[in-house]
């Protein structure tokens, strides 16, 4: 068995002992872990997920160790490891840092060669639970032969009559009943229902005697999935998680258990700023009313927050507000995790909410209004700040499948698409997200083999493009990369390639994209070369940016939100791009006068006059 030997040292997670691992293994690898006093109390699992696959295997660790499932050791890559930590009541979660590790490429499998699928975590938790209740009749047996003995008759009398006191500082009359009765306090309750009646094995009082008792109480479902309580007293208990719908995308699912024990579920959808509904959520921190307890710590909060910085995209942050509202995280230390944004009160006024949540995991919350001006009552001969926009910018209509334009930053702007189109994009100046890349492959204009590369593949709106990499730091080293326009097929265009040197101008850095292609950039290395150069675009040293247009300018972040196509956005300072998934698109707007006046003045200097 090859043993991938790991050091978890409170939440960052190491590599102690590297073997070689090839790809196609069948429960021939294994993982250990060491961990530090920071994971006594908790149960562990670890968590696997392939770069090629985001299907994610969470593993339960016995005695620091698991096998890995083969699943995410059958094609060559990179695999990713991290441990997760959830302690005996279920109020807290701890998860570690990401490790990448490099899997190579295997001996082919012959036909023949069949594995069963890893088991989900509820059955390795019933095998698991088999073995520990096999382990416990064993010690029972022992430890009742060792309370009959007369006192005196063992040297070892004072360590005995220790075991009868338990970890909450309860004394039992022998040691036998000390262990088995803080073993039942460690097995969760599992809360069921009848499919046809609605009618669960435990009603709200119940569980809530439960709960006073130290017992973890858990609901199961029909796919075998586990949702910790969030919330219970005599009249209601809670349960909440998670879910991606077919018609609402994410939404926080709600079951709820009445005093006659009977369940209803509810569904809402979670939306974000702009009122659309959000795609993916790596982590969300719920609540539980009315202690205002929360899932993670601040301190927890910060180790995902700097795995997120470092370009982890799984572990973006949002706290979860009364089952709809994600608040994003904005900052987040040791000692204290904030989050913010707009959004309507009860009485239907916006207000800026903030979020702190502090390093025992309780959170606060403070609402700051704003003062509105009803431009409606004000009439037309007032200046308010709309009236001023109106009367001194001018306005502008533009078209197409892709319209760039500076307007006036937080003015509304009307865009129209096409019928078939359903989201509309828009952006600053900067097009594209170059972070986390991943594994692509392309064929030459004439060839037949597949070139493998790590990079990115992205679809944009016909037109012209400007592809740029910039050093933000002079000390370092050149950095080359690499791309084509490539067809549905993945064959590159001729004549349509990209070279990029981070700090220095290239001719063909300009592409011209038409309907049907996309583009595709990589790191210019082969098969199971280093990758190191790319790795090096994502830190505080290498940028890389996309624009509309054959001009390469200064560096922007990547800003970016989905519309529905005929909402008004407020625009954004600065330039502002702006497309649909689909057809073209009308944009109408104000134009920024400030922005006009450069134009004007930077066109007077090229042609040698003065301004």
């Amino acid at each position: 068995m090859t043993t991938i030997c790991l050091v978890a040292t409170d939440q960052l997670l190491s590599v102690a002992i590297e073997p070689k691992v090839a790809s196609g293994d069948q429960n021939s690898v294994e993982l250990h872990v060491d961990f530090d006093s920071k994971w006594d109390r908790y149960g562990k699992s670890a968590v696997f997920f392939a770069a090629d696959d985001e299907t994610i295997y969470e593993i339960p660790l016995v005695d620091g160790e698991c096998v890995i499932p083969h699943e995410v050791l059958a094609n060559p890559g990179i695999l990713y490891i991290g441990i997760r930590g959830v302690n005996a009541d279920n109020s807290a979660v701890k998860t570690s840092s990401l490790v990448k590790y490099k899997i190579a490429e295997g001996a082919p499998a012959g036909d023949g060669t069949t594995v069963e699928p890893t088991a989900d975590v509820y059955q390795q938790i019933l095998t698991a639970y088999k073995k520990m209740n096999d382990a416990l009749a064993v010690e029972r047996a022992r430890i009742n032969q060792f309370t009959a003995l007369a006192e005196g008759s063992t040297t070892g009398d004072a360590e005995l009559m220790d075991i009868r006191v338990d970890y909450y500082g309860v004394t039992h009359e022998n040691a036998g009943t000390a262990v088995r009765s803080q073993f039942a306090k460690a097995i969760a309750t599992l809360v069921s229902y009848n499919g046809s009646t609605g009618l669960c094995n435990w009603n709200a009082g119940e569980i809530l005697d439960l709960a006073n008792n130290g017992r973890s109480v858990v609901f199961r479902t029909d796919d075998m999935q586990f949702i910790p309580l969030a919330y219970v007293d005599r009249s209601i208990a809670r349960f909440d998680r998670i879910v991606t719908t077919t018609a609402d995308g994410m939404c926080v699912e709600t079951i709820e258990i009445d005093a006659d024990g009977f369940m209803t579920t509810e569904e809402h959808p979670i939306v974000t700023d702009s009122g659309a509904i959000i795609e993916e959520v790596a982590t969300v921190i719920v609540w539980h009313d009315p202690s205002r307890k929360c899932s993670h710590t601040a301190g927890e909060i910060s180790y995902l927050f700097e795995a997120f910085m470092n370009g982890d995209k799984y572990n973006q942050i949002y706290f979860l507000w009364h089952g709809s509202w994600l608040l994003p995280l904005v900052q987040a230390d040791g000692d204290k995790a904030y989050f913010e944004r707009t959004m309507l009160n009860e009485d239907g006024k916006p207000v800026l909410c903030s979020i702190v949540i502090d390093a025992d995991g309780y959170f606060t919350k403070t609402d700051k209004g704003f003062v509105v001006i009803n431009d409606a009552e004000i009439g037309s001969d007032a200046w308010s700040s709309k009236n001023i926009v109106d009367k001194l910018c001018p306005s502008f209509t533009e078209s197409g499948a892709i319209v760039t334009c500076e307007p006036v930053e937080g003015y509304p702007l009307t865009v129209a698409a096409d019928a078939e189109a359903t989201t509309v994009t828009r952006c600053g100046k900067n097009l594209l997200e170059f972070k986390n890349p991943y594994p692509v492959e392309y064929y030459s204009v004439s060839g037949t083999t597949p070139q493998k590369r790590t990079g990115w593949e992205f679809i944009l709106p016909p037109g012209t493009y400007t592809f740029s990499a910039t050093k933000k730091n002079a000390s370092v080293g050149d950095v080359y990369m690499y791309g084509y326009v490539v067809d549905s097929d993945n064959r590159c265009v001729s004549g349509k390639s990209l070279a990029l040197v981070a700090g220095k101008t290239i001719t063909n850095r300009t592409v011209n994209v038409t309907t049907g292609e996309k583009v595709m950039l990589y790191d210019g290395v082969g098969e199971g070369q280093s990758v190191s150069t790319v790795t090096k675009l994502f830190n505080e040293d290498y940028v890389v940016q996309c624009e509309a247009g054959n001009t390469a300018t200064a560096f922007e972040p990547y800003i970016a939100e989905t519309f529905n196509p005929g909402e008004t956005i407020p625009a954004l300072p600065g330039v502002n791009t702006i497309w649909a998934e689909k057809g073209e698109v009308t944009v109408a707007g104000r134009a920024d006068p400030v922005a006009i006046i450069n134009k004007l003045t930077n066109a007077i200097i090229a042609l040698g006059g003065n301004v």
